[in-house]
């Protein structure tokens, strides 16, 4: 085998390598997107919404029981969009606050989610009854033993 061959084989390695990286690249920041629009529109929207009633008295027990139920579901979904390689120091941290102890822990990760969809959904049980009072302290345990548990071990701070 001359040199040429061999410098031609090596070439093309490291342009497939680099179109491999790039694809990986890629398809992680859309991971991150969509886990980003997943965190919005799955967590975030139904956990405001419950919360503007437990904190304003805005909408009604059955409307806290539907988002519970519907945070409870998106909450099952969260290990999903936390592929390997998709943490901080993968991708800038503007980009992502997951934190590289999510996969050096993943069961207690996905505890955590578990966590988060089970309070959830006590919580639309608790809904259903329409008590106010136990609906605030329902909601009270989602935020402490759902989100505030995974976003202290897991979430990064957020960066401008």
């Amino acid at each position: 085998m001359g040199n040429g061959f061999k410098v031609t084989i090596a070439a093309t390695i490291l342009a497939v390598s680099g179109a491999i990286g790039a694809a990986v690249a890629a398809d992680g920041e859309e991971t991150i997107k969509m886990r980003v629009e997943h965190m919005k529109s799955g967590i975030a929207k139904p956990f405001g919404a419950i919360k503007s009633f437990v904190e304003k008295g805005e909408g009604s027990a059955a409307d806290v029981a539907k988002n519970a139920s519907m945070l409870s579901d998106a909450a099952k979904k969260i290990p999903d969009g936390f592929p390997d390689g998709t943490a901080r120091g993968d991708f800038d941290e503007k980009m992502t606050r997951a934190l590289p102890a999510i996969w050096e822990d993943w069961e207690d990760f996905e505890a955590k989610a578990q966590a988060l969809a089970d309070e959830a959904a006590k919580l639309a049980t608790v809904a259903a009854g329409g008590d106010a009072a136990a609906i605030k302290a329902q909601f009270a345990m989602v935020g402490k033993n759902g989100c505030g548990a995974c976003h202290k071990d897991y979430r990064g701070d957020k960066v401008k």
